[in-house]
């Protein structure tokens, strides 16, 4: 019996027995009972509906109901699009972070072609490549995360949109029922219209745990993405901390004595003034020609 299945602890019961539900639906009109004949002990008498029945005064009504689906599909698109904005979002940070491992492999090579006067152009090479992979292995991870956290989203959403496909067929095809038996006076038809009733009570219900799960589930991925998006932040950070003064050349080594005794000769002092921001950034610039 159909009850069998709405009953059955699963995920959601209603929507893997919803083609049943709608096949029964169908077949058990009335006045097709009565020109087929069919035998009295079909679908809807063998469903023990006083004990399953809702008083009209607690049971949801089928337009609320409908309004909140309204509602929970509007919020899913609008989820759906933030996810997709934080998702792109994960994907430019970890395109910068391949644009900064192709930034230092590019910085290294260039300073190991200057070093004509000292054998350090090996040692600095080996320093920038090593920061290169390091870096670029991890936007390929972050790419992979991402990756793998949109195709749980998509499932996810399609998941969902097949629960709203069959629960409108089901919705449909159960309130057309019960209009066609409602208008009917006899009382087998009123009947079949109670057991009617009941099913869809059934239904309800088990959409309604669909709805809050599904709100759940999109709400978890949510929250997975933001993790995501918060680890790559930290990561950068972490990346950009370690990312210790290349070996610098002789040349280098000059420049900066340059900018420091300049610094000196426009301040009148004996030493550079660290505190000036103007001589930090040129430092910087020398330390890190890549920034």
């Amino acid at each position: 019996m159909i009850e069998r299945y709405l009953r059955r602890v699963a995920r959601h019961p209603a929507l893997r027995c919803s083609d049943v539900v709608t096949s029964f639906l169908s077949d058990e009109d009335y006045q097709a009972q009565e020109l087929s004949k069919l035998k009295p002990d079909c679908f809807f008498d063998l469903v023990i509906h006083p004990e399953w029945n809702h008083d009209d005064g607690d049971r949801v009504s089928v337009e609320e109901f409908s309004m909140r689906l309204e509602s929970t599909m509007h919020d899913m698109h609008s989820m759906l699009a933030s996810l997709r904005l934080l998702d792109i979002s994960i994907s430019q940070h970890a395109t910068a972070m391949a644009k900064l491992a192709n930034t230092l492999a590019r910085a290294s090579v260039n300073q190991a072609s200057l070093l004509h006067d000292q054998p350090a152009g090996t040692d600095e090479l080996l320093l920038g490549a090593s920061k290169y992979f390091a870096i670029r292995q991890q936007s390929n991870m972050i790419q992979a995360g991402r990756y793998e956290t949109s195709v749980a989203l998509i499932d996810e959403w399609k998941h969902f949109l097949a629960g709203w496909t069959n629960l409108s067929k089901v919705h449909s095809v159960t309130t057309q029922k019960l209009t066609l038996l409602r208008d009917q006076t006899s009382e087998a038809a009123l009947e079949i219209a109670s057991r009617c009733d009941t099913i869809l009570n059934v239904i309800l219900a088990e959409m309604e745990v669909l709805r809050t799960q599904c709100t759940e589930d999109m709400m978890h991925l949510t929250e997975e993405l933001l993790g995501a998006q918060s680890m790559l932040h930290k990561k950068c950070l972490v990346a950009l901390e370690s990312q210790t003064p290349l070996p610098l050349s002789l040349s280098y080594k000059r420049r900066m004595i340059k900018v420091i005794d300049d610094a000196d000769a426009n301040a009148h002092a004996q030493a550079p003034v660290e505190s000036d921001p103007s001589y930090l950034s040129k430092v910087l610039q020398l330390v890190y020609p890549w920034t």
